[in-house]
Protein backbone atom coordinates (compact mmCIF):
# COMPACT_ATOMS: atom_id res chain seq x y z
CA UNK A 1 0.00 0.00 0.00
CA UNK A 2 1.20 3.35 -0.82
CA UNK A 3 0.59 6.28 1.20
CA UNK A 4 0.74 10.03 0.19
CA UNK A 5 1.18 12.81 2.48
CA UNK A 6 2.94 15.71 3.59
CA UNK A 7 6.43 15.22 4.47
CA UNK A 8 8.27 16.20 7.73
CA UNK A 9 12.26 16.31 8.59
CA UNK A 10 11.90 13.11 10.09
CA UNK A 11 11.62 11.87 6.75
CA UNK A 12 14.99 13.76 5.18
CA UNK A 13 17.29 10.94 5.02
CA UNK A 14 14.68 8.50 3.22
CA UNK A 15 13.92 11.34 0.80
CA UNK A 16 17.90 11.72 0.07
CA UNK A 17 17.82 8.14 -0.93
CA UNK A 18 15.14 8.87 -3.02
CA UNK A 19 16.83 11.80 -4.80
CA UNK A 20 19.88 9.50 -5.30
CA UNK A 21 17.61 6.63 -7.09
CA UNK A 22 15.50 9.30 -8.63
CA UNK A 23 18.71 11.64 -10.33
CA UNK A 24 21.55 9.52 -10.55
CA UNK A 25 24.08 11.35 -11.70
CA UNK A 26 22.64 14.79 -11.27
CA UNK A 27 21.74 13.67 -7.64
CA UNK A 28 24.40 15.98 -6.05
CA UNK A 29 22.76 19.61 -7.28
CA UNK A 30 19.42 18.00 -5.62
CA UNK A 31 20.39 17.36 -2.01
CA UNK A 32 21.38 18.24 0.38
CA UNK A 33 22.85 21.54 -0.18
CA UNK A 34 20.07 22.90 -2.81
CA UNK A 35 17.01 20.48 -0.63
CA UNK A 36 17.50 22.27 2.17
CA UNK A 37 18.14 25.98 0.58
CA UNK A 38 14.95 25.66 -1.45
CA UNK A 39 12.24 23.89 0.76
CA UNK A 40 13.58 23.35 4.40
CA UNK A 41 15.64 26.71 5.07
CA UNK A 42 13.14 28.72 2.88
CA UNK A 43 12.57 31.60 4.44
CA UNK A 44 9.10 32.36 3.16
CA UNK A 45 7.63 29.00 3.51
CA UNK A 46 4.95 28.34 6.73
CA UNK A 47 7.43 26.95 9.63
CA UNK A 48 5.42 24.64 11.03
CA UNK A 49 5.07 22.66 7.34
CA UNK A 50 7.83 21.73 5.33
CA UNK A 51 6.30 22.33 1.38
CA UNK A 52 7.13 18.51 0.29
CA UNK A 53 4.85 15.63 -0.36
CA UNK A 54 5.89 12.17 -0.62
CA UNK A 55 4.56 8.80 -1.75
CA UNK A 56 6.01 5.92 0.97
CA UNK A 57 5.75 2.61 0.87
CA UNK A 58 4.62 -0.18 3.89
CA UNK A 59 8.41 0.08 4.54
CA UNK A 60 8.69 3.32 4.96
CA UNK A 61 10.65 3.69 1.17
CA UNK A 62 10.33 7.01 -0.61
CA UNK A 63 9.10 6.36 -4.05
CA UNK A 64 7.77 9.73 -5.05
CA UNK A 65 8.05 13.37 -4.32
CA UNK A 66 6.29 16.56 -5.32
CA UNK A 67 7.72 20.03 -3.47
CA UNK A 68 6.35 23.81 -3.45
CA UNK A 69 9.13 26.43 -3.81
CA UNK A 70 7.57 29.17 -1.63
CA UNK A 71 7.49 32.74 -2.57
CA UNK A 72 5.95 36.24 -1.76
CA UNK A 73 3.64 36.66 -4.10
CA UNK A 74 1.83 40.36 -4.81
CA UNK A 75 -1.38 40.62 -6.42
CA UNK A 76 -2.99 43.97 -6.38
CA UNK A 77 -1.62 45.65 -2.73
CA UNK A 78 -2.07 42.32 -0.71
CA UNK A 79 0.99 39.84 -0.77
CA UNK A 80 0.13 36.09 -0.75
CA UNK A 81 2.14 32.77 0.12
CA UNK A 82 2.82 31.39 -3.56
CA UNK A 83 3.94 27.51 -4.29
CA UNK A 84 5.80 26.88 -7.21
CA UNK A 85 5.76 23.00 -8.63
CA UNK A 86 9.05 22.00 -8.32
CA UNK A 87 10.64 18.39 -8.55
CA UNK A 88 7.71 16.25 -9.40
CA UNK A 89 9.07 12.68 -9.82
CA UNK A 90 7.76 9.07 -9.54
CA UNK A 91 10.39 5.98 -9.68
CA UNK A 92 9.61 4.11 -13.06
CA UNK A 93 8.47 0.96 -11.12
CA UNK A 94 6.00 2.51 -9.20
CA UNK A 95 4.63 4.43 -12.25
CA UNK A 96 0.99 3.82 -13.92
CA UNK A 97 -0.82 3.83 -10.57
CA UNK A 98 -1.96 7.84 -9.89
CA UNK A 99 0.71 8.71 -7.16
CA UNK A 100 1.57 11.40 -10.05
CA UNK A 101 -1.90 12.42 -9.87
CA UNK A 102 -2.34 11.96 -6.28
CA UNK A 103 1.22 14.03 -5.21
CA UNK A 104 0.23 16.83 -7.82
CA UNK A 105 -3.06 17.08 -5.98
CA UNK A 106 -1.81 16.86 -2.51
CA UNK A 107 0.75 19.76 -3.55
CA UNK A 108 -2.61 21.23 -4.80
CA UNK A 109 -4.41 21.44 -2.25
CA UNK A 110 -1.34 22.20 0.50
CA UNK A 111 -0.63 25.72 -1.37
CA UNK A 112 -3.13 28.91 -0.99
CA UNK A 113 -1.78 29.45 -4.61
CA UNK A 114 -0.07 27.24 -6.43
CA UNK A 115 1.62 27.93 -10.07
CA UNK A 116 3.91 26.15 -12.39
CA UNK A 117 5.81 27.56 -15.31
CA UNK A 118 8.19 24.88 -16.96
CA UNK A 119 6.90 21.63 -16.98
CA UNK A 120 5.98 18.69 -19.87
CA UNK A 121 3.28 17.96 -21.73
CA UNK A 122 2.29 15.84 -19.41
CA UNK A 123 2.23 17.60 -16.42
CA UNK A 124 0.70 20.47 -18.30
CA UNK A 125 -2.48 18.20 -18.87
CA UNK A 126 -3.01 16.96 -15.35
CA UNK A 127 -2.78 20.53 -13.93
CA UNK A 128 -5.20 21.54 -16.21
CA UNK A 129 -7.27 18.31 -15.03
CA UNK A 130 -6.74 19.78 -11.51
CA UNK A 131 -8.46 22.70 -12.10
CA UNK A 132 -5.28 24.83 -13.02
CA UNK A 133 -5.62 28.01 -15.01
CA UNK A 134 -2.85 29.31 -17.63
CA UNK A 135 -1.64 32.82 -17.25
CA UNK A 136 0.64 35.42 -19.14
CA UNK A 137 2.91 33.70 -21.36
CA UNK A 138 6.83 34.41 -20.84
CA UNK A 139 8.39 34.57 -24.39
CA UNK A 140 11.81 33.11 -24.45
CA UNK A 141 14.92 34.89 -26.07
CA UNK A 142 18.23 34.06 -28.02
CA UNK A 143 20.61 36.43 -28.85
CA UNK A 144 24.31 34.84 -31.07
CA UNK A 145 26.95 36.62 -28.83
CA UNK A 146 30.00 34.98 -30.80
CA UNK A 147 30.90 32.09 -33.15
CA UNK A 148 34.11 29.76 -33.57
CA UNK A 149 34.89 30.33 -37.37
CA UNK A 150 33.23 26.53 -38.28
CA UNK A 151 30.10 27.51 -36.48
CA UNK A 152 30.09 30.92 -38.34
CA UNK A 153 30.57 29.15 -41.44
CA UNK A 154 28.04 26.97 -40.94
CA UNK A 155 25.25 30.09 -39.81
CA UNK A 156 26.20 31.83 -43.10
CA UNK A 157 25.69 28.60 -44.73
CA UNK A 158 22.23 27.97 -43.19
CA UNK A 159 21.09 31.75 -43.77
CA UNK A 160 22.31 31.20 -47.66
CA UNK A 161 20.17 28.43 -47.80
CA UNK A 162 17.16 29.89 -46.53
CA UNK A 163 17.76 32.95 -49.34
CA UNK A 164 17.98 30.82 -52.10
CA UNK A 165 14.96 29.01 -52.07
CA UNK A 166 13.85 26.04 -54.29
CA UNK A 167 16.14 23.18 -56.14
CA UNK A 168 17.69 25.70 -58.79
CA UNK A 169 18.90 28.44 -56.40
CA UNK A 170 19.56 25.39 -53.77
CA UNK A 171 21.82 23.85 -56.07
CA UNK A 172 23.37 27.01 -56.63
CA UNK A 173 24.12 27.84 -53.09
CA UNK A 174 25.46 23.96 -52.48
CA UNK A 175 27.79 24.65 -55.32
CA UNK A 176 29.22 28.18 -54.27
CA UNK A 177 29.55 26.63 -50.48
CA UNK A 178 31.58 23.50 -51.69
CA UNK A 179 33.83 25.71 -53.94
CA UNK A 180 34.36 27.87 -51.03
CA UNK A 181 35.15 24.80 -48.98
CA UNK A 182 37.77 23.47 -51.93
CA UNK A 183 39.41 27.06 -51.65
CA UNK A 184 40.00 26.51 -48.29
CA UNK A 185 37.56 29.85 -47.82
CA UNK A 186 35.30 28.68 -45.15
CA UNK A 187 37.73 29.50 -42.17
CA UNK A 188 38.09 33.27 -43.29
CA UNK A 189 34.61 33.68 -44.09
CA UNK A 190 33.44 32.55 -40.47
CA UNK A 191 36.20 34.95 -39.04
CA UNK A 192 34.72 37.45 -41.27
CA UNK A 193 31.31 36.98 -40.13
CA UNK A 194 32.99 37.15 -36.16
CA UNK A 195 34.47 40.60 -37.50
CA UNK A 196 31.03 41.84 -38.61
CA UNK A 197 29.24 40.98 -35.73
CA UNK A 198 32.01 42.44 -33.09
CA UNK A 199 31.29 45.69 -35.65
CA UNK A 200 27.75 45.49 -35.14
CA UNK A 201 28.18 44.97 -31.22
CA UNK A 202 29.65 48.38 -31.16
CA UNK A 203 25.88 49.76 -31.59
CA UNK A 204 25.16 48.09 -27.89
CA UNK A 205 27.67 51.42 -26.71
CA UNK A 206 24.62 53.36 -28.05
CA UNK A 207 21.85 52.43 -25.91
CA UNK A 208 24.01 52.84 -22.57
CA UNK A 209 23.33 55.80 -21.05
CA UNK A 210 26.11 58.06 -19.49
CA UNK A 211 23.45 58.81 -16.81
CA UNK A 212 22.71 55.59 -15.53
CA UNK A 213 26.01 54.07 -13.34
CA UNK A 214 26.01 50.20 -13.31
CA UNK A 215 27.91 48.85 -11.03
CA UNK A 216 28.49 45.28 -9.68
CA UNK A 217 27.32 44.49 -5.90
CA UNK A 218 28.10 41.59 -3.50
CA UNK A 219 24.26 41.76 -2.38
CA UNK A 220 20.80 43.83 -2.36
CA UNK A 221 20.46 46.36 0.27
CA UNK A 222 17.26 48.88 1.61
CA UNK A 223 18.21 50.51 -1.97
CA UNK A 224 16.55 47.35 -3.39
CA UNK A 225 14.05 47.26 -1.02
CA UNK A 226 13.43 51.85 -1.93
CA UNK A 227 13.23 50.62 -5.64
CA UNK A 228 10.80 47.82 -5.05
CA UNK A 229 8.17 50.45 -3.34
CA UNK A 230 8.22 52.62 -5.66
CA UNK A 231 8.42 50.10 -8.79
CA UNK A 232 5.76 47.09 -7.53
CA UNK A 233 2.44 49.27 -7.90
CA UNK A 234 3.05 49.20 -11.87
CA UNK A 235 2.85 45.76 -11.63
CA UNK A 236 -0.65 43.85 -10.90
CA UNK A 237 1.10 40.30 -10.20
CA UNK A 238 4.82 39.77 -9.54
CA UNK A 239 6.70 37.98 -6.97
CA UNK A 240 8.22 40.43 -3.96
CA UNK A 241 11.27 41.28 -5.00
CA UNK A 242 12.64 42.41 -1.98
CA UNK A 243 16.24 42.55 -0.67
CA UNK A 244 15.18 39.62 1.77
CA UNK A 245 13.93 37.58 -1.60
CA UNK A 246 16.80 39.05 -4.10
CA UNK A 247 19.50 37.86 -1.10
CA UNK A 248 17.90 34.30 -0.83
CA UNK A 249 17.23 33.57 -4.46
CA UNK A 250 20.66 34.66 -5.66
CA UNK A 251 22.96 34.86 -3.27
CA UNK A 252 22.14 32.20 -1.34
CA UNK A 253 21.40 29.76 -3.58
CA UNK A 254 23.76 26.93 -3.95
CA UNK A 255 25.54 25.35 -7.04
CA UNK A 256 25.01 29.16 -8.83
CA UNK A 257 27.47 31.89 -10.03
CA UNK A 258 25.23 34.77 -10.04
CA UNK A 259 26.46 37.99 -10.89
CA UNK A 260 24.07 41.04 -9.21
CA UNK A 261 24.32 44.46 -10.88
CA UNK A 262 22.70 47.29 -9.47
CA UNK A 263 22.01 50.74 -11.68
CA UNK A 264 21.15 54.42 -10.13
CA UNK A 265 20.59 57.74 -11.69
CA UNK A 266 21.25 60.64 -9.30
CA UNK A 267 22.52 57.99 -6.72
CA UNK A 268 19.53 56.47 -6.27
CA UNK A 269 19.00 53.11 -7.23
CA UNK A 270 16.66 52.68 -10.32
CA UNK A 271 17.32 49.21 -11.63
CA UNK A 272 19.44 45.76 -11.69
CA UNK A 273 20.03 42.73 -13.54
CA UNK A 274 21.10 39.59 -12.82
CA UNK A 275 23.33 37.25 -14.79
CA UNK A 276 24.99 33.80 -14.93
CA UNK A 277 27.75 32.63 -17.33
CA UNK A 278 27.45 28.75 -17.50
CA UNK A 279 29.94 26.38 -16.23
CA UNK A 280 30.51 22.99 -17.51
CA UNK A 281 28.73 20.51 -18.10
CA UNK A 282 26.58 23.38 -19.40
CA UNK A 283 26.58 24.57 -23.09
CA UNK A 284 28.59 28.11 -23.06
CA UNK A 285 25.71 29.88 -22.70
CA UNK A 286 25.18 33.94 -20.90
CA UNK A 287 21.77 33.67 -18.87
CA UNK A 288 20.20 37.01 -18.13
CA UNK A 289 18.31 35.42 -15.12
CA UNK A 290 16.39 38.57 -13.61
CA UNK A 291 15.73 42.16 -14.81
CA UNK A 292 14.06 44.84 -13.03
CA UNK A 293 13.29 48.54 -14.25
CA UNK A 294 10.41 50.75 -14.26
CA UNK A 295 8.50 49.55 -17.31
CA UNK A 296 8.89 53.04 -18.73
CA UNK A 297 11.93 54.39 -17.92
CA UNK A 298 13.14 53.08 -21.46
CA UNK A 299 16.84 54.45 -20.71
CA UNK A 300 17.11 52.31 -17.56
CA UNK A 301 15.90 49.14 -19.20
CA UNK A 302 17.87 49.46 -22.64
CA UNK A 303 20.96 50.29 -20.55
CA UNK A 304 20.88 47.59 -18.20
CA UNK A 305 20.72 45.12 -21.36
CA UNK A 306 22.96 46.46 -23.69
CA UNK A 307 25.36 46.66 -20.23
CA UNK A 308 24.27 42.62 -19.68
CA UNK A 309 25.32 41.41 -23.50
CA UNK A 310 28.21 43.44 -22.94
CA UNK A 311 29.61 41.84 -20.00
CA UNK A 312 28.51 38.34 -21.05
CA UNK A 313 29.98 38.42 -25.15
CA UNK A 314 33.38 39.91 -22.73
CA UNK A 315 33.41 36.16 -20.86
CA UNK A 316 33.61 34.71 -24.10
CA UNK A 317 29.97 33.04 -24.03
CA UNK A 318 28.30 31.60 -27.37
CA UNK A 319 24.92 32.69 -26.68
CA UNK A 320 22.67 34.88 -24.22
CA UNK A 321 19.23 33.65 -23.15
CA UNK A 322 16.64 35.79 -21.63
CA UNK A 323 12.74 35.84 -20.83
CA UNK A 324 10.03 37.91 -19.73
CA UNK A 325 6.44 38.27 -19.71
CA UNK A 326 6.57 42.37 -19.88
CA UNK A 327 6.24 44.15 -23.12
CA UNK A 328 8.76 47.05 -22.06
CA UNK A 329 11.41 44.46 -22.11
CA UNK A 330 10.82 42.48 -24.80
CA UNK A 331 10.40 45.39 -27.27
CA UNK A 332 14.14 46.50 -25.68
CA UNK A 333 15.72 42.78 -26.05
CA UNK A 334 14.45 42.87 -29.39
CA UNK A 335 15.66 45.88 -30.56
CA UNK A 336 19.48 44.77 -28.84
CA UNK A 337 19.29 41.94 -31.44
CA UNK A 338 17.42 38.88 -29.76
CA UNK A 339 14.92 37.02 -31.36
CA UNK A 340 12.15 34.88 -29.83
CA UNK A 341 12.49 31.70 -29.53
CA UNK A 342 9.36 30.05 -27.40
CA UNK A 343 6.60 31.52 -25.50
CA UNK A 344 6.46 29.42 -21.79
CA UNK A 345 2.70 29.58 -20.43
CA UNK A 346 2.36 28.85 -16.49
CA UNK A 347 -0.93 27.66 -15.15
CA UNK A 348 -2.16 29.22 -11.79
CA UNK A 349 -4.84 28.04 -9.09
CA UNK A 350 -5.58 29.67 -5.88
CA UNK A 351 -7.97 29.13 -3.52
CA UNK A 352 -7.72 32.58 -2.03
CA UNK A 353 -7.25 34.99 -4.64
CA UNK A 354 -9.27 34.40 -9.12
CA UNK A 355 -6.64 34.21 -11.37
CA UNK A 356 -5.32 37.81 -12.44
CA UNK A 357 -6.08 39.47 -15.66
CA UNK A 358 -4.36 38.91 -18.65
CA UNK A 359 -1.87 41.43 -19.40
CA UNK A 360 -0.73 41.80 -15.69
CA UNK A 361 1.90 39.54 -15.07
CA UNK A 362 5.32 40.70 -14.17
CA UNK A 363 7.27 37.02 -14.83
CA UNK A 364 10.94 36.10 -15.90
CA UNK A 365 13.48 33.93 -15.79
CA UNK A 366 14.10 34.19 -12.59
CA UNK A 367 10.82 32.82 -11.22
CA UNK A 368 10.31 29.18 -10.42
CA UNK A 369 13.13 27.28 -10.37
CA UNK A 370 13.70 27.54 -14.20
CA UNK A 371 17.13 28.30 -14.08
CA UNK A 372 19.05 25.86 -11.63
CA UNK A 373 22.78 24.19 -12.27
CA UNK A 374 23.57 22.21 -14.32
CA UNK A 375 21.04 24.07 -16.87
CA UNK A 376 19.57 21.81 -19.60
Amino acid sequence: MIEVRRATLDDKQAIFRFLSKAYADRARYKFPERWEWQFEKNPFRNQDELPVWIAVDDEGTVVGQTCAMIEPLKIGSDTYRLGWGADMFVLPAYRGQKLGHELQNANYEGNEIFMTLVMSEASRHLEMKLGGFAVDSVTVFRRPARFDAASAFAAFRKRLDSRWPGKVQGAASGALLRLLCLLRMDQPVGALINVGRAMRGQRLLRCLDSGVDVRQVREFDQAADRLWDAVSPQFHAIVQRSSAYLNWKYVRQPHMNYELFSASRSGRMCGYVILRKTRSPESNTGIIADLFAPPGDRAVIHTLLAFAVRHLKNQQVERIVAASSVDAYKSALLALGFKKTAEVTPVYKSRVVPVPAPGSWFLSRGDHDWDQYPYG
